[in-house]
């Protein structure tokens, strides 16, 4: 497969899921700030529905294809952290296993998810360190990072305990928003690594002299 066609098809999918995230943001605003009671399924923050499915999609992929780039790049520890960590919060998004523990040990999820936002941080900060990257494709990843850390401060801002707090839906709306936009970066860097990886290999094979017997 030529680069350029390789190209082509990470610009299609770039496209294709930034404009199923507007829309799916789009209509779950639309129903969140009750202009549209009839989109209940875009509802943003009701597991099962379509922004969770299409979320914990974007997520599952991201997981694949760093699956995928983790077997590329020899010992590169990180991303086998981040293969697991995807495939953790898609099952997260899908079950709601945060909420489903803090309901059940009466402590807030985010603190008992501590060593998890440690980890993956760790992990997320020696991706950014790694010299592999084409420069735009680092980007890409650094903004995951950022977008998801700060979906989390509008998590931990729009409750009081269990309570939820007056602003809560105009918090809620760019969290959920925020963390689809991070997952997709995240699957548009590491996507683009692995086809940029795939191709130095290509080169590298054609490049290779061809001895006579």
């Amino acid at each position: 497969m030529t680069r350029f066609l390789k190209d082509w098809m990470w610009e299609l999918v770039v496209l294709s899921v930034l404009l199923v995230d507007a829309v799916v943001t789009l209509l779950g605003t639309a129903y969140g700030l009750s202009l549209a009671p009839w989109l209940r399924p875009f509802s943003l923050d009701i597991e099962w529905h379509v922004a969770a499915i299409w979320s914990a999609m974007v997520i599952f992929a991201a997981g694949a294809v760093a699956e995928t780039a983790m077997r590329r790049a020899h010992s590169q520890y990180w991303l086998a952290v981040l293969t697991g960590l995807f495939l953790l919060m898609t099952l997260d998004e899908l079950m709601s296993f945060h909420e489903r523990l803090e309901g059940w040990t009466g402590i807030d999820w985010q603190r008992l998810y501590l060593p998890v936002f440690l980890v993956s941080g760790l992990a997320w900060l020696r991706g950014v360190r790694w010299q592999g990257w084409p420069s735009t494709l680092s980007v890409l990843f650094i903004a995951g990072g950022v977008a998801w850390a700060l979906a989390q401060v509008l998590e931990y801002i729009q409750w009081d305990g269990n309570v939820q707090r007056s602003f809560y839906m105009y918090a809620m709306i760019p969290e959920e928003g925020l963390e689809m936009l991070g997952s997709s970066f995240f699957l548009f860097a590491i996507l683009g690594l692995v086809i940029s990886m795939d191709s130095k290999h290509s080169s590298d094979v054609v490049s290779e002299p061809v001895h006579s017997v």
